[in-house]
């Protein structure tokens, strides 16, 4: 097997680790404050660098090197992962994958300015065909009502992958220099010493007997897959491979993410899946044939949650669907009006016999999982 074969199994591999790291992540966050889950990772990596270093021959370190392995550490993990934890506990797993996919993007500037790395029309297009994704999230996140919450994930989440495309860049040299061992149990000493002074209190707090069993594996995860074992393969791809060719792995973090969701059965993909209607009850009600609001065809497009019949249930093909407003200037309308409108029909809504069609808390439970798909 050549160096640059073992190079782009190395780079794929890192990805495939860091691709579980959104869902899993996010998993654990549930649990544990961002700024825990962070120092938890660094730290624990740290460990798991000396503790493997002591089996591996011992490497010196130029001492003028360790200020530069201190910055590597800055960009590499402190801006880097730090702040994608605290992006991903803003956003969802999903749209945190889809903005690694800007990676490329900004390693090939950085490497045509910094290491006069050339940048071919095949390497442009297809670093702006996996980018576009990135870009019309985070633009829709702040056009579509997704709140500022999503739109500051999204975009800590874009900081994340700056800072790792410079650290790839600018750093190469000490990738090359010195074995991924060594680099490591650095650059996470580095790392931890910035996080614990901020995140003692944090830690301090957790009630660990409340703590799940799922979420500290989640949180072994984040330390053993998504660090340890990832950062040994990206450093070992650096050192073989243009940091370009590096960053363009990242594309395969999103495909992880969907596969493994398949695979688990989190999630299913078929035709139906493929499709999404929105909604839009003011306006589809002023200008369509119903004359009530629990009319809308919504409730046969998607009705799982909302009914107990099996009957209904089997004949609805429980489409995505989504709630919004249209122009909101020229129906007076807002998107918690449009919610209010939905629900306060459905709760008034009576059957021939006079009994209510839907009960009050499966009304609102079907309303927020629309709301959370939106």
């Amino acid at each position: 097997m050549t160096k640059n074969i073992q190079g782009h199994l190395f780079a794929l591999t890192a990805n495939i680790l860091w691709g579980l790291m959104a869902p899993i992540g996010k998993s654990a966050l549930v649990e544990f404050s961002a700024l825990s889950v962070t120092t938890f990772r660094m730290v624990g990596a740290a460990a798991c660098f000396w503790l493997l270093s002591l089996f591996c021959k011992r490497e010196q370190v130029d001492h003028r090197d360790m200020l530069k392995i201190f910055f590597a550490a800055l960009f590499a993990l402190v801006f880097n992962q730090g702040v994608y934890i605290f992006g991903l506990s803003m956003t969802s797993p999903i749209d945190a994958s889809i903005v690694t996919t800007t990676l490329p993007i900004v390693t090939m500037i950085v490497a045509a300015i910094y290491l006069k790395e050339p940048v071919t029309n095949k390497k442009v297009l297809g670093i702006f065909v996996g980018a576009m994704g990135a870009f019309i999230l985070i633009m829709s996140s702040q056009t579509t009502g997704a709140g500022n919450g999503s739109l500051i994930g999204d975009l800590l989440c874009l900081l994340a992958q700056i800072s790792f495309s410079i650290y790839l860049t600018v750093f190469k040299g000490l990738s090359q220099k010195y074995s991924p061992i060594t680099l490591n149990k650095w650059m996470f000493v580095y790392a931890s010493m910035c996080y614990i002074p901020f995140s003692y209190h944090d830690v301090a707090a957790i009630q660990w007997s409340e703590i799940s069993t799922a979420a500290l594996l989640q949180v072994g995860y984040v330390v053993v897959g998504g660090s340890f074992l990832a950062y040994i393969f990206i450093m070992s791809a650096q050192r073989l491979l243009r940091p370009t060719v590096v960053s363009m792995y990242n594309y395969m973090q999103p495909i992880v993410a969907s596969t493994v969701a398949i695979i688990l059965g989190l999630g299913v993909f078929n035709l139906e899946k493929g499709i999404a209607i929105e909604t839009n009850p003011s306006s589809n009600y002023l200008i369509s044939t119903f004359r009530a609001y629990e009319k809308h065809p919504i409730i046969h497009w998607h009705n799982k949650g909302l009914t107990n019949d099996i009957g209904q249930l089997d004949e609805c093909p429980q489409l995505d669907v989504t709630i919004n407003t249209d122009d909101q200037s020229v129906f007076g309308t807002s998107l918690e009006n449009e919610y209010a409108l939905m629900a306060i029909a459905l709760e008034k809504a009576v059957d021939d016999d006079g009994n209510p069609m839907y009960k009050k808390d499966m009304i609102y439970d079907w309303l927020d999982e629309i709301r959370e798909k939106g």
